[in-house]
């Protein structure tokens, strides 16, 4: 069963990565925002059982699939600065290995691979809006980590600091 690893938003679109062995870095692209993303009209909008038979397997992780939207960070200088200079992603790598392009020590660089779980936090801490996509309900949503707010502001939504967000 290929099973999604990755959503990624940037400006010219969509990315879904896939584990799908025997072969390397699948991916599935378009031109969807989050918001259209999200539409009941896409095959990934549809419950689990619907998308194996229609779609060969491509699943949804039931803990949720991680999303990366990079459409604000790389309009700020850290963020279009990662592009270059941060690794890129394979979905096939076990958390905390690195693919190094060369046999050097230090962090991951520009070609270097990483696991999904790094590149997440990679961008996180570069200013992309990182969240996790599910299948309920027959509906495809995406929760947002909100730790883009005060835990005053919080407050007083009645939400704790690190609930998600809905979109």
């Amino acid at each position: 069963m290929n099973q999604a690893k990755l959503l990624k938003f940037g400006n010219g679109g969509h990315v879904i990565y896939f584990l799908n062995p025997p072969y390397k870095n699948c991916t599935c692209s378009g031109y969807e925002d989050p918001k259209t993303f999200v539409k009941p009209y896409h095959w990934w909008a549809h419950p689990q059982d619907q998308i194996s038979r229609h779609w060969d397997g491509y699943v949804f992780p039931p803990d949720g699939l991680p999303v990366i939207d990079l459409r604000e960070a790389v309009e700020t200088d850290p963020g279009y600065s990662w592009v270059f200079k941060g690794p890129m992603v394979n979905p096939d790598l076990p958390e905390g290995t690195i693919d190094r392009l060369d046999n050097r020590d230090g962090p991951p660089r520009s070609l270097d691979c990483v696991s999904v779980s790094d590149y997440v936090r990679g961008w996180r801490e570069h200013g992309a809006k990182i969240g996790k996509a599910f299948i309920r309900d027959g509906a495809c949503l995406i929760e947002w980590e909100t730790t883009d707010i005060t835990a005053e502001q919080a407050a007083e939504l009645n939400w704790s600091k690190s609930s998600p967000a809905r979109s």
